[in-house]
């Protein structure tokens, strides 16, 4: 006989609980809330390793992939879907899949968590591959829809972190990195929205704040890549521009500029002038070589366009070297890795844009004569003196 799960067991204390009045409920409940709080406080060296598995997931261009049934897939899409606005993060890069799809996150669709291939299936549309990240959520850690989500990541290999109540579950003994909280039994037996739910809540911010934070989207403790969606946002967005670069009149008004703009989803982005803050976080310092290596190569290539046409321009010869990065902070500092960076031309198509380009200049030509005046020596001259030339034309013309 299969023994009874943790999450299903009856908490000898609450027994009598429909007899109790609101105020001794509350209490106990309140007490029993506690225990997920220590709990979670028990694991939270895993919560370290699965955070720096995340962190080096994200940083090379991966995702993050938050599944699971029920009161679990909420909490993870929950936690999903606060990542863009608060940090700046892509939503792709950070998502959710729920047993029974966007439906379920709103109302209970309990069937939906009977089926692993589902699970399967939805990550594969996905695109789940290698370097992805999986964190598979049960309370019981015995749903199958759930335990579907690391089948799918086993077989394409990408990494898996299960976050489960129940030590000894499938879910628990599946993942890679297993973040297991012992709760014990619910104040109403099995209803794992309560103190699981809690647990569970309580890693994901572990993980999702630790995360964003090793990656810099945090300057200090101040949100500085948030997007100033709404009056709130923009405020605040306000402030830290403020906190971070003084406040002069001169500086107030740039800030304002900066956090209200035209754009309602425009980006604060905020760096310290102080000499104290040379220090360069490595995930944003990787994508700004990125970023300059994209520039440059960009560049490079209106420069052999416009060398083709006009000749070679010495400034834009020199451009490229206008982006290379100057300082220490150079020093060993790679781009970030393919499939996170845009793909530019290759010399073979760089050489057949040429080739059309000088198929439209011959055209162009050819459609010239075609259009040109029959008489020999008419030149080319302005529109707006055409009718004067003419005239200068007809009047030297000798007479039969």
């Amino acid at each position: 006989m299969e023994r009874e799960r943790p999450t299903e067991a009856v908490l000898e204390s609450t027994r009598d609980l429909d007899q109790w009045s609101a105020e001794r409920i509350v209490q106990a409940i309140h007490g029993e809330d506690g225990r997920a709080w220590e709990a979670v406080g028990a694991v939270l060296p895993r919560v370290v390793e699965a955070a720096e598995v995340l962190v080096v997931a994200l940083s090379g261009g991966n995702r993050w992939f938050n599944v699971g049934a029920g009161t679990s897939g909420r909490i993870g899409a929950l936690d999903a879907a606060e990542i863009p606005p608060t940090f700046g993060l892509p939503h792709h890069r950070v998502q959710a899949v729920v047993a029974g799809g966007d439906a379920a996150l709103v109302r209970a669709i309990e069937g939906a968590e009977d089926h692993p291939e589902r699970a399967v299936f939805a990550l594969h549309e996905r695109g789940l591959r290698a370097g992805d990240v999986v964190v598979a959520i049960s309370a019981s850690g015995c749903t199958p829809f759930t335990l579907g989500s690391l089948d799918a990541a086993h077989e394409v290999g990408a990494r898996t972190i299960g976050i489960t109540c129940n030590p000894g579950s499938p879910l628990a003994e599946a993942a890679e990195i297993a973040i297991v909280p012992v709760v014990g039994p619910e104040v109403i037996a099995g209803s794992t929205r309560m103190k699981g739910g809690l647990a569970q809540k309580m890693v994901l911010n572990l993980l999702s704040t630790t995360v964003m934070v090793r990656l810099g989207y945090v300057d200090g403790n101040l949100m500085t890549h948030m997007i100033p969606a709404s009056e709130k946002l923009r405020d605040r967005g306000l402030r830290i521009v403020m906190s971070l670069g003084g406040s002069t009149a001169t500086r107030r008004r740039r800030c304002s500029r900066t956090a209200t703009g035209t754009s309602r989803r425009r980006r604060v982005s905020c760096t310290r002038a102080s000499p104290a803050r040379a220090r360069v976080d490595p995930g944003r310092d990787r994508r700004a070589v990125a970023l300059r290596s994209e520039l440059a190569a960009l560049v490079e290539h209106a420069a052999e366009l416009l060398s083709a046409r006009v000749g070679p321009p010495d400034l834009l010869q020199a451009a490229p070297a206008l982006f290379a990065r100057d300082g220490e902070h150079d020093q060993g500092v790679e781009a970030l890795p393919r499939g996170h960076q845009r793909q530019h031309r290759g010399p073979e198509r760089r050489a057949a844009q040429r080739g059309r380009d000088e198929s439209r200049r011959e055209g162009d030509r050819h459609a010239f004569d075609r259009r040109a005046a029959p008489r020999a020596g008419l030149e080319l001259v302005p529109r707006e003196i055409a009718p004067q030339v003419v005239a200068r034309d007809r009047d030297d013309a000798p007479t039969a």
